[in-house]
């Protein structure tokens, strides 16, 4: 089990490494934009200055043809980052439905270790009751029954060995809560991350039908 929650931590750490990359993407590519936009009504300005002058139509026939073909220019790379985006987020939902699957998997397990350990309490407690019982009959007959003190002796020894071996497994126990906690915030951070980046999606969206 302890394989397996780290290899959901090193998926999970993969996960918010890449999903760093898509966001400055979708930053870069929402400013590449502004400036094809604005470089086109720059273009268009100076293209009815020029015309002015005598051959103002065909100059003003070429500006807009360039601004038209400026317009298509970044309407194609926006509709690049546009799928380009949805394959990642794609990918990071596939990863985040594995994390969660995972994450099901530790959780039943850490049900079924604390299953166990009341299931030891319990047979421990019984014991305590066997020994206490034990001593009382021993106290009745320790001078005319003197191998049951090595019978009593054994006990206690074995006694102490569960009681050993039941704070080992409340230690593991622990230790498993800690990494379920840490698997959880990461898990949550990769959520709020995806959101961002589908926020980020609809503005290109956005942009990409204003043009």
């Amino acid at each position: 089990m302890k394989t397996t929650t780290l290899r959901v931590i090193a998926l999970a750490a993969a996960t918010v490494l890449a999903l760093g990359g898509p966001a400055c993407a979708a930053g870069a590519g929402s400013g590449s934009g502004g400036a094809g936009s604005g470089g086109s009504t720059s273009a268009g300005t100076s293209g009815g200055g020029a015309g002015t002058g005598g051959n103002g139509g065909a100059a003003a026939g070429s500006s807009t043809q360039g601004t038209t073909a400026t317009q298509q220019q970044s309407a194609a790379q926006t509709r690049e980052l546009v799928r380009t985006q949805e394959q990642s987020l794609t990918l990071t939902r596939t990863q985040l439905k594995t994390q969660e699957q995972e994450l099901a998997q530790t959780r039943d397990q850490l049900r079924l270790q604390d299953q166990a350990l009341t299931g030891t309490r319990e047979q421990l407690k019984t014991q305590e009751q066997l020994l206490a019982r034990t001593r009382e009959q021993i106290k009745a007959h320790e001078q005319a029954v003197p191998s049951v003190r090595e019978q009593l002796q054994a006990q206690e020894q074995a006694q102490v060995r569960t009681l050993e071996q039941l704070k080992s497994q409340e230690q593991l126990q622990l230790q498993i809560r800690d990494q379920l906690k840490t698997l959880d915030q990461i898990q949550a951070r990769t959520h709020e991350q995806l959101k961002a980046q589908e926020l980020a999606q609809t503005r290109t969206r956005d942009q990409l039908k204003l043009l």
